[in-house]
């Protein structure tokens, strides 16, 4: 598949391809290989805030908002000032339920609701 390929790049010069590759399968919805690829970019080149704020993003479209917010930080460590980085943040920590994932059963929760017409999730 495109992501054992992707595992097994080392050289740096096949970054900006990496994160092509990754931005295609975002658009076509394939976020957890996107993910991969978006990773790869950051152990490629540690430097750069787009391929963690790519990552957060496939992340984010994924449904791990946990694994977002890291990202999303992580880019905004590399580049304080981007904006987009800095709005998918925002929306992410909006997104964050404040009850363990436990709770939500016994909060009279269904399909993952939870009082207040929160939702737990992703966007969308």
């Amino acid at each position: 598949t495109d992501v054992e390929v992707v595992e097994r790049v080392s050289d740096k010069t096949w970054e900006p391809a990496v994160f092509n590759l990754g931005q295609a399968l975002r658009r076509m919805g394939r976020y957890g290989e996107a993910a991969a690829c978006f990773a790869r970019c950051c152990s490629l080149d540690p430097g750069s805030h787009a391929g963690y704020s790519a990552l957060g993003l496939a992340r984010h479209l994924d449904g791990d908002l946990d694994g977002a917010i890291d990202s999303y930080h992580e880019a905004l460590s590399r580049k304080p000032e981007d904006p987009f980085t800095s709005e998918m943040l925002q929306r992410a920590l909006a997104e964050v339920v404040t009850y363990p994932p436990a709770m939500e059963g016994l909060l009279g929760g269904v399909g993952g609701a939870v009082p207040g017409g929160v939702r737990a999730g992703g966007i969308g």
